[in-house]
């Protein structure tokens, strides 16, 4: 008796075959122009680029909509997230920077916010202290560093 698929790996098929047929379009694209190929199969290359980023340095982690306006909505977040990512990266290359959006990024999480409410009453809150390297990446980016006031109106 033949094992039911689970809904990962009828997904995961799904995508394969959506990124094979994918494929096999620009191949047919490519014969017809003869110089499109390198194009189109570098455009193909800057979107898995593109889904490796949100899933790694970004980390949005998949997630399964029914509703189209959900779906649409996701789409949005996750191209937005991306399109930051690159802003990044490119602000971050013409300031001749030796750092990635990745180390950028895993700099900038180090930030912290602490808020502590003292015998129920009276609270407290502060943000540490930048580092010289948290500083150089605000500089280099032209970004003001955040502000005990920023942090506590994001909770």
């Amino acid at each position: 008796m033949r094992r039911r698929a689970t809904t990962q790996e009828i997904a995961e098929r799904r995508v394969g075959r959506r990124k094979w047929l994918m494929q096999q379009r620009f191949r047919r694209v490519a014969a017809g122009r003869g110089g499109a190929q390198v194009l189109n199969l570098g455009s193909l290359a800057d979107i898995e680029r593109g889904f490796r980023v949100l899933k790694s340095d970004i980390e949005i982690a998949p997630v399964f909509h029914r509703q189209p306006d959900r779906i649409r909505a996701h789409a949005l977040i996750c191209f937005l997230a991306l399109v930051l990512h690159r802003v990044l990266r490119m602000q971050l290359k013409d300031a001749k920077s030796a750092h990635s959006p990745q180390r950028a990024l895993e700099i900038a999480r180090r930030i912290q916010f602490h808020q502590v409410t003292l015998a129920g009453q009276q609270t407290a809150s502060g943000i540490s202290e930048l580092t010289p390297i948290q500083q150089e990446i605000f500089d280099l980016l032209r970004f003001d560093p955040p502000t005990k006031e920023q942090m506590q109106n994001a909770l």
